[in-house]
């Protein structure tokens, strides 16, 4: 008798399977603007949520150590210099191709055989070189805008604190859409602020899982219909959103890093 997975297997499933729908089409994008470190590394996310959601699928089963390695692969796999490590690759699909074969090979025949079917072609990096050390290091350049992680994240708290003041000054002024923009834009900065230090705490120092773990937020907020008249109910809509992007342990700690109104 096959028992049916319960609620919290079926939501982490159609999670998986909603996050590499949004990595895998803004992998597209980027290759489609020739930004192949992001777009490789957002190809790469989308191959670890497929891999997740196997690997979900399977232990729903049976819980065999075959699966056990599948998901400490997919929680471990964007560490620094991932995407520069891959022996002189060629194209940029190369280094998503090697890092598939990594993964794969440390899985059962079953799973691997899923995994296959699972992942979708690549025919959108063929033509873009493969991402260098050179181009992670501007990366991280860029993203820091030339500080460094400490400095960011400090500055990005401190910007937070000082519009979540401004929307509170506005509210009480009756301002709500200048409440709640301010609001947005200090829990935007928020949310930088914590990726990059949850990124560096996990090892994570070209911040490369910062890359897939923005886009998943970002995205979740322009697939709201729309806001709420008042501030509270609409600010709590976009925290919602936000931390519900990141998965149920990284969003309650991404809650809890969310200033009062």
């Amino acid at each position: 008798m096959t028992m049916a997975p319960s609620p919290g297997v079926s939501a982490s499933l159609d999670r998986f399977l909603r996050d590499a729908e949004v990595l895998s089409v803004a992998a597209r994008e980027r290759a489609a603007e020739k930004d192949a470190l992001s777009a490789v590394v957002l190809a790469w996310g989308a191959d670890l949520a497929l891999a997740k959601a196997v690997a979900w699928e399977d232990e729903s089963a049976s819980a065999t150590p075959s699966v056990r390695t599948l998901l400490r692969w997919a929680d471990a796999a964007l560490r620094p210099g991932a995407a520069a490590d891959i022996a002189s690759p060629v194209r940029a699909s190369d280094v998503v191709l090697e890092a598939r074969r990594s993964l794969r090979d440390g899985c059962t025949p079953a799973v691997q055989r899923a995994l296959t079917a699972a992942w979708p072609d690549l025919d959108a990096l063929d033509g873009l070189p493969a991402p260098t050390s050179l181009d992670v290091e501007r990366a991280v350049r860029a993203r820091l805008g030339g500080d460094s992680p400490a400095a960011y994240v400090s500055a990005r708290r401190s910007a937070a604190r000082a519009l979540l003041l401004t929307a509170r000054e506005r509210r009480v002024a009756a301002d709500t859409s200048g409440a709640i923009e301010a609001a947005y834009q200090a829990d935007l900065g928020t949310v930088e602020a914590y990726l990059v230090e949850s990124a560096r705490a996990a090892g994570d120092e070209h911040l490369l899982s910062v890359i897939t773990r923005w886009e998943l937020v970002t995205r979740a907020i322009a697939a709201l219909s729309g806001l709420p008249a008042s501030v509270i109910p609409a600010v709590t809509l976009l925290r919602d959103a936000m931390s519900a992007a990141l998965g149920p342990a990284d969003g309650e700690r991404l809650r809890r890093e969310f200033g009062d109104l």
